[in-house]
């Protein structure tokens, strides 16, 4: 369904859009902590975590890879407000608990703080691991503290995330040039002499340009002309010295001319990208971009604008089982409170009839003059 024009209040369209596979109908940020924090854990508390609790035989973990994963599931909601199965533990839950007041916080800048009630579940236990794990506690607090305050981390990338810079990028050994044979004189490729996959064309995220040898050793150094990250003409220089691959000095963002020395007959060559180490999703930047004032500028919208730890506890909880069996306590349950803040977007798709009968603009404008558009402005929040 494609999504119609509108307000946007933090990562939530308005009017409310028909929501993607596996997440919330009208929460998209809860649903990306959640897997945020299920993701880090499993990184970077693995090994620690199946040290001290003994496997589960029969479950079937999807999707983490490990036989014993810190984080087997997680959800969006309160573990106490539907069916609760023993077997999806260790998990995660996260839903929004309450919110202060919204409130302006200039006249067209509006504002709403929530807290988030972020739960990890551990599994059940004998007694000997239980004692072990209550010193875990403390890692995975600290664990997800370290990721909150990071905001991003190259184990989680969000399914649609727009951002070049989130995944991994592999290199791409022929980007510009596919392999042709090494030439004796000095060749400079420009234009359709770019004939690879990425060729002439812009692409991120930036890169460092590659020449990749084979058959012969290379020498001299190849010359990389193009646009660096800052739009500007740059040179990424490569210096070779044998066969192999060899990177440039200089990130690119595009390349427009390649001067290559000469090299000995007899080899291969090819012309392309290094490739890129993913950063992960910036969960404080993940949204859409939308017009969001009267003068049609872009925008992008922050899904979340703070996103910080308020609190933590570590407490047992009981929960109803389902079949009439009595209650049963969970030791170790470990909440986060987490608190947020979200800012409203207002969508305006050009100047109101009904404004502009109020105040009209001047058609054509005058030479030297105004159009009204500040009036019009102000009339909208006032």
């Amino acid at each position: 369904m494609t999504q119609q024009p509108g307000d946007q209040y933090g990562g939530l369209p308005i009017p409310l859009q028909v929501p993607t596979v596996g997440s919330e109908v009208a929460d998209p940020s809860v649903s990306i902590v959640a897997a945020y924090a299920a993701a880090v854990l499993n990184a970077h508390a693995q090994a620690a975590y199946g040290s001290v609790v003994p496997p589960v035989s029969g479950l079937v973990t999807r999707p983490t890879p490990f036989a014993n994963p810190v984080v087997r599931k997680f959800f969006t909601r309160d573990p106490g407000e539907e069916e609760f199965q023993e077997s999806d533990l260790p998990a995660i839950y996260c839903w929004r608990q309450e919110g202060d007041r919204p409130y302006w916080m200039a006249e067209d800048y509006r504002v709403a703080e929530d807290h988030l009630i972020l739960q990890y579940w551990f599994q059940p236990a004998p007694q000997a691991s239980r004692t072990l794990v209550q010193s875990f506690v403390n890692g995975v607090v600290k664990v997800l503290d370290r990721a909150i305050e990071q905001m991003r981390d190259p184990v989680f990338v969000a399914p649609g995330d727009p951002d070049p810079t989130a995944a991994t990028t592999p290199p791409n050994p022929s980007a510009f040039v596919t392999p042709t044979s090494t030439s004796t004189a000095a060749v400079v490729i420009t234009g359709a002499g770019l004939d690879g996959a990425v060729g002439g064309a812009v692409f991120a995220p930036p890169q460092l340009p590659t020449v990749t040898i084979t058959g012969v050793a290379g020498q001299g150094i190849v010359e990389f002309v193009g646009l660096g990250t800052d739009g500007k003409l740059r040179i990424s220089r490569v210096a070779m010295s044998g066969s192999g691959t060899f990177a440039g000095d200089f990130q690119l963002q595009q390349v427009q001319q390649i001067i290559v020395p000469p090299q000995l007959a007899g080899g291969t060559v090819s012309f392309g990208l290094y490739g890129f180490a993913g950063l992960g999703t910036q969960i404080l930047i993940l949204g859409d971009v939308r017009v969001a004032n009267v003068e049609a500028r872009q925008i992008p919208i922050s899904a979340l604008m703070r996103l910080e730890i308020a609190k933590w506890r570590q407490f047992r909880r009981k929960l109803d089982m389902a079949g009439g069996s009595p209650q049963r306590g969970y030791p170790h349950t470990v909440e986060l409170t987490l608190n947020t803040q979200e800012r409203w977007f207002r969508y305006f798709p050009g100047p109101s009839p009904v404004v502009d009968v109020q105040i009209p603009a001047a058609t054509p404008p005058a030479p030297g003059t105004a159009d009204n558009a500040d009036l019009r402005d102000e009339a909208l929040f006032t």
